[in-house]
């Protein structure tokens, strides 16, 4: 691949500039100015010096609305719902979809709503999830820190400005659960992963900023058996999602990859070529399983033949330098375990999302009795490189 001007260079910056002036002019483009609020299909974006603020206050004060149950109706909760009332959650259910882009804490609420909208055991209990989102959206959550007292946030996304000089790389975060006690459970686990960008700088290995671009909140693609299982199969949708974000990242640094046949011609003419991504890709688990399986050479006696195509799958990643071996982080700070499984708004996972997500900071936490310093190799021979 031939490299264009980095980013952090003036040539770069002026050739940038000129497209902007050129879509502006042709397009109908306009810029707004930093500080001041740009409203665009019912997203409010607000541009800093540190990053830019995207909210949806006019549409949730002006669009979403409870659903209306009477008190009387309300005590009857396993009573199955009637077809105005399944018509209403419908109607919620497409809110809460729209007003997810910034309120990523009902991600797992939403996904369940929208399986049970379509039941024809839809129960009233159903109304009451939807209205209890809704409330969260509308007022939102309690957060805490130490040495404050705690305060109520609305759901916003914060994308951080990271630095020019440094290159990026992809880190997604996933994890999976087993919902047992959820009414249609027919064996698929619920998995859930996030991917960002964050600078691929040391100084960044245990925490830094995070520019939280997508989330999904799920059933996995096929019935699991196991929590290795769960793990993996949402492991492998991840890390799909993560390479198709890491080479659109590359081609923002770097320019467009060359097709097959260009890069057959620029070889012939003595000119290297690129074969993997640049862009490096990050996968944080809390599944033990998964991470120890993938750093062995041989297969566990037992395994499946799918999982062993899946741990053949990160070894070959990992091995053409497309995935950084895997890092192994604590079940309690992983940000995605509220979003595989019901539990209160108040608790501390939906802490960590919301530090994630609202203020753009993510921090590895690992569980007790992991090595926090050798989860990243490739950093530490970095250092050594130039240290010697």
């Amino acid at each position: 691949m031939i490299r264009r001007p980095p980013r952090s260079t003036p040539l770069y910056s002026s050739a940038a500039s000129d497209v902007y002036k050129r879509q502006i002019k042709e397009d109908g483009f306009k810029t707004v100015p930093k500080g001041e609020v740009c409203e665009y299909c019912g997203i409010e974006s607000t541009e800093t010096e540190e990053g830019t603020t995207q909210t949806q206050t006019k549409y949730i004060e002006s669009k979403l609305h409870e659903i209306e149950i009477s008190k009387s109706r309300a005590k009857w909760r396993e009573d199955t719902a009637t077809e105005d009332e399944r018509r209403q959650l419908h109607s919620a259910v497409g809110q809460l979809r729209w007003v997810q882009r910034t309120n990523w804490e009902i991600s797992y609420e939403l996904s369940k709503l929208a399986t049970w909208v379509s039941r024809e055991d839809c129960q009233v209990a159903d109304l009451q999830r939807a209205n209890k989102a809704v409330r969260v959206v509308k007022e939102g959550l309690w957060r805490q820190r130490l040495n404050t007292r705690s305060w109520q946030e609305k759901g916003r996304v914060f994308l951080p400005r990271l630095p020019q000089d440094t290159p990026l790389k992809v880190v997604v975060i996933c994890d999976a659960g087993e919902p047992k006690d959820e009414r249609g459970y027919n064996g698929k686990w619920h998995g859930s992963f996030i991917v960002g960008l964050m600078a691929d700088d040391w100084s960044c290995a245990d925490g830094g900023l995070f520019v939280p671009l997508y989330a999904r909140s799920g059933p996995v693609t096929r019935v699991a058996h196991s929590s290795f299982d769960g793990e993996t199969l949402i492991a492998i949708e991840a890390l799909d999602f993560a390479i198709s974000v890491a080479l659109l990242v590359e081609e923002f640094d770097w320019g467009v990859r060359p097709g097959l046949y260009d890069r057959a011609l620029l070889r012939l003419e003595g000119v290297e070529t690129e074969k993997e991504c640049r862009v490096p890709v990050e996968l944080h688990t809390d599944s033990e399983d998964l991470v120890s399986r993938v750093k062995k050479l041989t297969f566990d006696p037992g395994l499946k033949k799918r999982r062993k195509t899946d741990i053949a799958d990160f070894q070959e990643c990992v091995e053409l330098g497309v995935l950084q071996p895997l890092v192994k982080i604590g079940g309690k700070g992983n940000p995605t375990d509220c979003m595989t499984k019901a539990m209160s708004f108040e608790t501390r996972p939906y802490m960590r999302l919301c530090e994630l997500v609202r203020d753009g900071w993510y921090t590895v936490e690992f569980g007790p009795g992991e090595p926090e310093a050798d989860w990243r190799p490739r950093a530490r021979r970095a250092t050594k490189k130039s240290n010697s």
